[in-house]
């Protein structure tokens, strides 16, 4: 093939790649719209961190969907323990303030604790074994307990990064879910019929995929940059570094747990709002509440 030949060749695909780039990100906003769909939008996360970590990439779209549904499980294995204790908490803290059961006033704060002490305790370790689940495609690297937190070790310092990250990427979520409920007050509800506020419900969140998919790939890259380089590092006295710096990295991810609390405060979405956190869980960021319904 001569140097021409393989001009007229690329240039098709030059003008085409950037169109093929769009649809694929109209897929993901559309992929964050539902629970369901965000299975197979993590799978792509996984498939893309595979890529990164190994250099090669995760043919087919069954092989990424398989790693959708099995990163879905391995992270709710730990992440939704701190979740249903959020939602008892708060729920009984609700119960609490109505039915006025002074006896029983410290179950909902306490439960509400345990719930973020074991968020805290479990979240360094969940970030590094993701990681590991991605670059191997096994999910049984997730819970290789032992040489996945001796990998936590080899960059203590580079983890520290990751809640701060986070709870920042975090912050633009944070209005999103947060924002409908000062939407009235910043537009005339009166005469507006339950299609209209579910139609502009939808665009909210539709307009906030767009915003969140860029940050759930850029968070993930910075993930997988943390990996790499605790996967190349030796460290010295591995067992002092982790009994060091474990508990400072897991103390730091309380930023992220406050942006919790606050959020479900300004508006609360139910269990929902407890049980997956976008960033971390599921990229699910539609939260249409499931009894408005068009009429």
């Amino acid at each position: 093939m001569t140097t021409a030949d393989k001009t007229a060749t690329s240039l098709p695909q030059s003008i085409a790649r950037p169109f093929v780039w769009l649809a694929l990100f109209l897929l993901a906003i559309l992929a964050t719209q539902s629970l369901v769909t965000s299975v197979v939008l993590l799978g792509f996360v996984y498939a893309r961190m595979h890529l990164r970590i190994t250099g090669h990439a995760v043919e087919g779209l069954w092989a990424k969907v398989k790693l959708g549904i099995a990163g879905t499980l391995t992270l709710a294995s730990l992440t939704l323990i701190p979740g249903i204790l959020w939602t008892f908490a708060w729920q009984a803290g609700w119960d609490n303030s109505f039915n006025k059961g002074y006896e029983q006033a410290t179950i909902g704060p306490l439960t509400g604790v345990l719930g973020i002490a074991i968020f805290l305790l479990i979240m360094p370790y969940v970030q590094i074994a993701q990681s590991q689940h991605a670059a191997t495609g096994d999910w049984r690297a997730f819970y290789r307990f032992r040489e996945n937190i001796k990998l936590w070790s080899g960059a203590p310092i580079s983890a520290a990064l990751l809640p701060i990250v986070y709870a920042l990427a975090g912050l633009p979520i944070f209005l999103l879910f947060a924002g409908p409920t000062f939407l009235p007050q910043m537009t005339s509800y009166a005469d507006t019929t339950d299609a209209e506020v579910l139609a502009r419900l939808r665009a909210w969140y539709f307009l906030g995929g767009a915003l969140f998919v860029p940050l759930l790939f850029g968070v993930k890259r910075v993930v997988v940059w943390v990996y790499i380089r605790a996967v190349v590092a030796r460290p010295d006295h591995p067992k002092l570094r982790l009994a060091i710096c474990y508990p400072i990295v897991a103390a730091l991810w309380f930023f992220v747990v406050a942006e919790l609390f606050i959020g479900q405060f300004l508006n609360n979405h139910g269990p929902l709002g407890w049980l997956n956190l976008p960033l971390i869980q599921l990229p699910a960021v539609n939260r249409v509440p499931p009894g408005l319904v068009p009429g």
